[in-house]
């Protein structure tokens, strides 16, 4: 009589994809929760934007001014015509010639390109002559308070006190002559000045509200993050899934017991 062996039931592993049940999922650890910039990190920084573009704007509307007022305060005279002046600062003075003007209740329209054969020449306190040096007409040249003019000479004052110009022109007609120093001085000065701040206040403020935008993004990224997938979705990022169980199968043992007698 033979013996035929039991069969082993066949078991088979499941499948390494199958879906696992939500329970089985485990959250990663989160750092702490950290705040969102809040708008008032905006604010500042749209007010530093702001007060750029008035300081840009007040320090060219200063410089116009104060523009405006160094020419009202030069020197003035009718030439042809010998006159002195009082030099009270050491440095460079500029001769305008102003073909639209008013003097002493005298109104001045000439030609506004320079008197031909202008000649100008200046003594200082002792008596000694001063150089004289031509300008280029496009060198300097102003239009305020109905006034209209540029440099036609320039001379350097290296002390103060009582200086005497004289000029002439070749024609003999009267034309307007002014004193002072360099209009574009203290305009370029109060204009680059202005500029310059309100750079400076620009970049603060754009810099402050790119990095709190920035931040505004990843602090919101970072709390979706943390409140996981919607009902019945997929896993979120991050999550990890128990190990799938290990059975072993093998060949079944290859000797038997006796049967029963």
């Amino acid at each position: 009589m033979s013996m035929v062996p039991p069969q082993m039931p066949e078991m088979t592993p499941p499948p390494a994809s199958a879906p696992l049940a939500p329970q089985a999922l485990a959250r990663t650890a989160m750092p702490p929760i950290r705040k969102r910039p809040g708008w008032w990190w905006f604010l500042i920084g749209g007010i530093l934007i702001a007060a750029a573009v008035v300081v840009a704007i007040s320090g060219i509307v200063i410089g116009v001014l104060r523009t405006s007022d160094k020419v009202d305060g030069f020197a003035r005279f009718v030439a042809p015509a010998t006159v002195k002046l009082n030099v009270t600062d050491t440095g460079t003075y500029y001769v305008y010639y102003e073909w639209r003007n008013k003097v002493d209740g005298r109104v001045f329209e000439t030609p506004d390109a320079r008197p031909p054969g202008l000649k100008i020449v200046v003594t200082d306190p002792n008596g000694l002559s001063v150089r004289v040096q031509a300008t280029d007409d496009s060198n300097v040249t102003f239009s305020v308070n109905n006034r209209d003019g540029h440099s036609v000479a320039k001379f350097r004052a290296d002390s103060t006190g009582s200086y005497t110009m004289a000029a002439t022109a070749a024609t003999g007609d009267e034309f307007v002559l002014a004193v002072g120093p360099s209009v574009l001085g203290g305009l370029l000065a109060w204009i680059l000045g202005g500029i310059g701040i309100a750079v400076l206040l620009f970049g603060a403020g754009l810099a402050i509200v790119i990095v709190a935008a920035v931040k505004r993004t990843r602090r919101t990224k970072e709390a979706r993050q943390r409140a996981g997938p919607p009902s019945g979705g997929a896993p979120w990022a991050g999550a990890t899934a128990a190990p799938a169980p290990v059975v072993a199968v093998g060949p079944p043992p290859s000797s038997w017991p006796p049967p029963p007698s």
